[in-house]
Formats: structure tokens, C-alpha cells, sequence
């Protein structure tokens, strides 16, 4: 297995051996009191649910212009 990973075999068997790194402690501090909380994360995004219609129907024209023309621009 040691060769496969292209890892020396002492470095292999010394990995579990090495004492946490400072954000690994942390993060088990963290999620040792979301659990006393209750506390649970989000996932995923929100998707924002939008009725789909015509746009005089969205937006009233509250000032009741009719934009015509008399020739084309």
C-alpha cells in the first residue's frame, strides 16, 4: 500500500501517531457545542420562489403613461 501512494513505510505507520493540528482541535471544540446547543448547519442553497406572469401584472403603472409612437426609431 506504502508503494502504491508513493509514501515511505515509517511515514505511513507514523501518521496516526502525530498529535491534532490546531484547526482540527478547533473544529472538535466547535462541533462539541453545536451539540450541547442543538445547533445544526445549513445545506445547500435557498432557491427563491417566484411567481412567473406578465409584467403589467407584477408592476402596476401607477402613473399611467402610454408610451406610443408615431414612427419607427
Amino acid at each position: 500500500m506504502c508503494r502504491l501512494l508513493e509514501v515511505a513505510p515509517n511515514g505511513h505507520y507514523q501518521w496516526p501517531k502525530q498529535s491534532l493540528s490546531d484547526r482540527a482541535v478547533e473544529d472538535a471544540r466547535l462541533l462539541r457545542l453545536m451539540r450541547e446547543t442543538d445547533l445544526r448547519a445549513l445545506h445547500g442553497h435557498r432557491v427563491r420562489r417566484q411567481s412567473v406572469g406578465k409584467p403589467s401584472i407584477l408592476i402596476p403603472n401607477l402613473l399611467q403613461r402610454q408610451f406610443t409612437t408615431t414612427r419607427p426609431n
